[in-house]
């Protein structure tokens, strides 16, 4: 088994939280391990001079083998390379390079948070998108969750495509905004994780737990739930291996696919219970990844046919669901983003590549 740092989330060319406040609050970076040999001592180096280490660096593992520490390091566009050393010798060194200290965002949901940025605009072969983004290097991305693969936006993926090409949209476009827009994140890092799959309902998304808090029935929270789906089965497979990874906020793009479920009258738990499910998604994050980190919500648009009777647009549900995404605001540090008028769709594209 390999040793050193979690080979899912840690790897070369990453971002790691700074310990720069965002809007909640300050957060070291966690980074853990496994497979050392039981208690034995480990010491990090190449850290940027005054990083703070807790345990007091060097650090020892448990009985099993496991170890996680956190790290505070100011922000910074300066890579560092840093290395994990065993003091007992079965360990080794491991290195992760080129890696940058920043602020990191979780972008999920479904179809409109998976849109590739190739497709945003009808065309994949988008030279203005790959020419902006090569103006940032310092915006770091990984997708569908703990896949053990960063890349810089700015530069070319494993197949020789820009790799801004084949990254969510909304996730990419909301870092390029703030580094446009926001003086303060123009010298700061910026690193991405994607973990969206298009057509899912959110219950897909929360745990069984999660779920069963807000009065749907065991059956449903470990089974099929809404529309039929598997419930709980993206949360086990794309949330909890990143988890606690810091993440410094978190942009949801979802809904859709509950529109349906919101609105019907039977079974009688299912009727308006995305106002109960969105902003006990965001708690239960929250606890997840021992952070209360800034969110984002993307209202969804209106989408309906421009055709429809006056009859039609009154019986469409869909308002109803975008009205119960606005119970997250209840929450602290929620915010939402209008979208009325400007829909986004998963887009066809004439040619596709198949990694980050």
């Amino acid at each position: 088994m390999a040793w050193g740092p979690d080979a899912c989330v840690f790897a070369d060319s990453m971002m790691l939280a700074s310990s720069d406040v965002w809007q909640a609050g300050s957060t070291p970076a966690r980074v853990w391990g496994r497979h050392a040999a039981p208690g034995e001592w480990i010491t990090v180096t190449g850290l940027p001079p005054g990083a703070a280490v807790t345990p007091r660096n060097p650090f020892q593992a448990d009985a099993a083998g496991n170890w996680s520490i956190t790290v505070a390091v100011r922000a910074s566009l300066e890579p560092r390379n840093i290395t994990f050393t065993g003091a007992a010798g079965a360990a080794g060194a491991v290195t992760l390079r080129d890696v940058l200290f920043g602020h990191t965002i979780l972008c999920s949901g479904q179809s409109n948070m998976a849109m590739k940025v190739g497709c945003a605009f009808g065309s994949l072969l988008s030279n203005g998108n790959a020419e902006g983004a090569a103006a940032w290097p310092e915006i770091r991305a990984m997708n569908q969750g703990a896949a053990g693969y960063w890349s810089s936006l700015a530069g070319l993926d494993r197949n020789g495509y820009p790799a801004v090409y084949n990254y969510s949209a909304t996730c990419y476009f909301t870092a390029l905004q703030l580094k446009l827009n926001v003086p303060a994140f123009r010298a700061v890092p910026i690193g991405l994780v994607s973990s969206s799959v298009a057509a899912q309902t959110i219950e897909r998304f929360m745990s069984p737990g999660a779920l069963e808090s807000q009065g749907v029935p065991a059956a449903n929270a470990t089974g099929v739930g809404c529309s039929g789906q598997l419930a709980h089965t993206l949360h086990d497979e794309l949330i909890v291996p990143l988890a606690p990874f810091v993440f410094k906020a978190l942009v949801w793009y979802q809904g859709e696919a509950n529109v349906g479920c919101n609105a019907a009258p039977a079974p009688s738990y299912e009727h308006g219970y995305y106002a109960k499910l969105l902003p006990e998604l965001i708690r239960s994050w929250r606890r997840l990844f021992r952070t209360n980190f800034t969110v984002l919500v993307e209202q969804l648009a209106a989408y309906s046919a421009p055709d429809l009777t006056t009859a039609e647009r009154g019986a469409d549900p869909l308002p109803a669901l975008r009205e119960a995404q606005a119970a997250a605001l209840g929450l602290p540090h929620v915010g939402m983003a209008h979208a009325v008028g400007l829909f986004f769709f998963l887009g066809v594209c004439s040619k596709e590549t198949t990694d980050v």
